[in-house]
């Protein structure tokens, strides 16, 4: 009955270290899928601001102002993707959802 009662409290507590350590790895693993992702669409950022700013302006500007905001989008995305995924180790908190502001939804218009 003893070795019962013992091997149940170890059980125990194997499960509330363990329960802590397995939303570490989840939210540390978003955050490197996330990283991944950022890396890997980065180049598409300057096709996206080429059209983005021909569409405000027109294409002779587009194609000289887009470019440049495109390649500024492209390093800015990328080091954001290289940041992700050296820290996702670490997890996530609360913070980085106040630094992407857009992922919000955005509130319901009357």
């Amino acid at each position: 009955m003893r070795k019962a009662i013992a091997l149940g409290l170890v059980f125990m507590m194997v499960l509330t270290i363990a329960a802590p350590a397995y939303a570490r790895v989840t939210k540390g693993g978003k955050k490197l899928e996330k990283g991944f992702i950022s890396i890997l669409t980065a180049p598409l950022e300057i096709p996206k601001q080429i059209y983005n700013t021909s569409n405000e302006q027109n294409a002779l500007i587009g194609i000289t102002a887009g470019t440049l905001k495109g390649a500024a989008s492209f390093v800015v995305k990328t080091l954001s993707g290289i940041f992700n995924v050296l820290t996702a180790p670490f997890g996530t908190t609360e913070v980085e959802s106040e630094l992407f502001p857009e992922q919000r939804t955005a509130p319901e218009l009357k």
